[in-house]
């Protein structure tokens, strides 16, 4: 099931809780509790970017084909994550790709959310011969 299949169905402040114990996120202990680490009363911390195509809209139940064809929904998950979650870096929601753009190219090497795999799948890779020896 995962970190995120565990998270689905708790409250905005227990889902922040468990990731903030899981990746030491603002001014969790990040040794154990030890007074190793500690320096002038506070914690050292490491700056946390959290990566993951469809992560942020998974926790707030935008599926990964919503986030590819209706933008609204993904730049909303985007904007809730940053409020909530309040994380030192964030990478753009245009991580998530374009599934029009998929779509107008005719792009062969992907299936993706509702072109070839399910709505609630994230990218699969085709493996095929897409140049020839000769071209």
């Amino acid at each position: 099931m995962g970190l995120l299949g565990s998270l689905n169905g708790l409250p905005v402040d227990r889902r922040i809780g468990v990731t903030n114990r899981c990746f030491g996120i603002r001014g969790v202990p990040l040794n154990g509790g030890s007074d190793r680490g500690f320096r002038g009363g506070c914690y050292f911390r490491v700056p946390v970017l959290i990566l993951g195509t469809f992560v942020q809209a998974h926790l707030y139940g935008v599926t990964p084909f919503d986030c590819m064809y209706q933008y609204e929904k993904l730049i909303g998950a985007h904007r809730k994550f940053l409020q909530d979650y309040k994380p030192d870096l964030f990478s753009s929601p245009a991580f998530a790709g374009s599934g029009n753009i998929l779509d107008t190219l005719g792009y062969k090497q992907y299936r993706w959310p509702g072109h070839g795999i399910s709505e609630s799948s994230a990218y699969q890779y085709v493996e095929g011969e897409y140049m020839g020896a000769e071209e």
